[in-house]
């Protein structure tokens, strides 16, 4: 459920939300006992912190690089009203046209939370709102999307 979650591209913001959700997940789910990705120490405190407000039991688990935080669930464990929520951005940068590599007959091209617009590749951040194969030699940013010379929304 956890392990493909890589926290250290996260801002601190982005991780609450991420482990509000994952808590959120867990308190909805038949489990009792939950471990959580490993962690630096900083987040595992926030973590702490966090499934303490969900009225949760934890620990932490592990050496090093290993070490996680293991929730349990109480009597008294509720999901709170107050959860961190991920930001809805809308991001139009107008009518401004990026163009790509016209040799290249394919370019994978993301646009990230951040507004961020990169090529796509093992690096690219996390948070991805968009990320599209350009053949068109140019693209724009409409409407949190990748639009292409070929869409009515060009």
């Amino acid at each position: 459920m956890t392990e493909d979650i890589d926290f250290s591209r996260l801002s601190e913001e982005e991780f609450m939300v991420e482990v509000a959700e994952l808590l959120k997940t867990f308190m909805e789910s038949d489990l009792s006992e939950q471990h959580l990705p490993a962690m630096n120490s900083y987040y595992r405190r926030l973590t702490h912190q966090l499934a303490t407000r969900f009225g949760l039991d934890t620990r932490s688990e592990g050496e090093a690089k290993d070490r996680h935080i293991v929730v349990a669930k109480t009597d008294d464990s509720t999901v709170p009203e107050d959860l961190p929520e991920k930001k809805n951005i809308i991001w139009n940068f107008g009518d401004q046209e990026f163009f790509v590599d016209p040799m290249q007959r394919e370019v994978d091209i993301y646009l990230a939370e951040d507004g961020t617009v990169g090529v796509w590749d093992a690096s690219a951040p996390v948070r991805v709102l968009d990320r599209k194969k350009v053949n068109t030699g140019s693209f724009k940013i409409k409407q949190s999307q990748i639009v292409l010379i070929t869409s009515p929304n060009w």
